[in-house]
């Protein structure tokens, strides 16, 4: 950690303050100093949207609050994105008031609120004019009206969360607990490792500190760093033993920087193809729609893309209304960028700082469409 980090947050109590936020924001190291302009601006933005108090009200595991309090480049850059979509929302959409309510909830702001400005990001990048209609009980709502202001054309999207059993959420968490201490949390080191039983939401504390012990025990002595107990077990070393390390990784088939999770059943296909039907039904009569599936990244790393392509496309046909589905997740990860098309459908990889964006659009050979081709061509330009 820089000397910066240390002199502005003293202890724990800081990070929940928006002056220490903005006080890091102008001089945190290895930013230039138009982004850490930027980054400042960003939590103003934040401060002023989602008020004084909720760095230390929210719950400890609100995603919003997350991006707030980590500092690695890859989650500034995400957080100014996000602060620049909410004051261009804050200013076009009368509901801005519905989404902000969605983003101080903790489950909420995961499943919708999060999903909703980074869709909506998307669109205002292809100068759509984007909304949040007011949900209701009576007629069908939405959850996203897109208009292209050059012919008024309207679409509506959907966006619905997957559910998952209690076993498939813990080692999914499991999995984000490890990325989030390895990847995100500095000082950053090469390591490998696995994980060998579910791990309970009661020892992470416990398990966090043990890691950062670590990482700071190896980036300090410059030294290899083992720790093992009947849960996992982990090495981490400074970067100068990357090279020790493919050696190692070879030699047991283990990844590099990665903690290898539990092995689990990730095929969410069938649950898509479930939720479907429900959710086309709140695309209203004579206009088109889109739904959006953010998922684990799990699923893109076990599943493969033509099979999930082959059974949604038989499926999808039933509904005339629907012009596709986006298939979407995104996860801290060292992967090159990529893009592969099959027919009208395609799947996309997208790296910023670090951070994976995957995407998969499969396309409603069926579709009845009520828009123009200027329309549409806009719409895939933001898959």
């Amino acid at each position: 950690m820089s000397l910066n980090y240390f002199k502005i947050f003293k202890n724990s109590e800081d990070h929940y303050k928006w002056e220490k936020q903005k006080d890091y924001a102008l001089v945190a190291d290895g930013l230039e100093e138009n982004v850490r302009k930027k980054y400042y601006d960003a939590l103003i933005v934040f401060e002023k949207i989602l008020g004084r108090t909720f760095l230390k009200s929210s719950h400890r595991n609100n995603p919003i609050r997350q991006m707030v309090i980590e500092k690695t480049e890859f989650r500034i850059f995400e957080l100014i994105e996000f602060a620049d979509t909410l004051k261009q929302l804050e200013t076009s959409d009368i509901n801005f008031s519905e989404l902000i309510k969605k983003l101080l909830m903790r489950d909420k702001s995961k499943q919708e609120g999060i999903p909703f400005v980074e869709i909506a990001k998307n669109y205002i990048n292809e100068n759509f004019k984007v909304s949040f209609p007011v949900e209701n009980n009576v007629d069908k709502s939405p959850d996203i009206r897109i208009i292209n202001p050059d012919n008024n054309e309207v679409v509506y999207i959907e966006v619905s969360s997957l559910n998952e059993n209690e076993e498939r959420i813990l080692i999914r968490q499991n999995h984000y607990f490890f990325h989030k201490n390895f990847h995100y949390l500095p000082p950053q080191n090469s390591f490998i490792g696995k994980q060998k039983e579910i791990i309970k939401e009661s020892e992470y504390s416990e398990i966090s500190k043990i890691i950062a012990i670590a990482k700071e025990r190896a980036h300090q002595n410059e030294q290899i760093v083992y720790y093992s107990d009947k849960r996992f077990f982990f090495l981490i070393a400074p970067r100068q033993y990357k090279n020790d390390f493919i050696e190692i990784s070879k030699k047991y088939f283990w990844d590099i920087d990665n903690i290898e999770g539990l092995s689990i059943d990730f095929n969410l296909t069938n649950q898509i193809i479930s939720k479907i039907k429900k959710e086309a039904y709140q695309i209203p009569p004579k206009f088109n729609g889109l739904l959006y599936f953010p998922v684990s990244p799990i699923y893109f790393m076990t599943t493969e893309i033509n099979l999930i392509i082959e059974r949604i496309e038989n499926y999808l046909i039933n509904f005339k209304s629907i012009i596709g589905i986006v298939i979407f997740s995104k996860i801290v990860d060292n992967n090159k960028e990529k893009q592969i098309s099959i027919e009208k459908h395609f799947y996309r990889r997208r790296i910023i700082k670090n951070l994976s964006c995957e995407s998969l659009y499969i396309h409603n050979k069926n579709a009845e469409i009520f828009i123009s081709d200027e329309t549409l061509n806009k719409i895939f330009k933001t898959f």
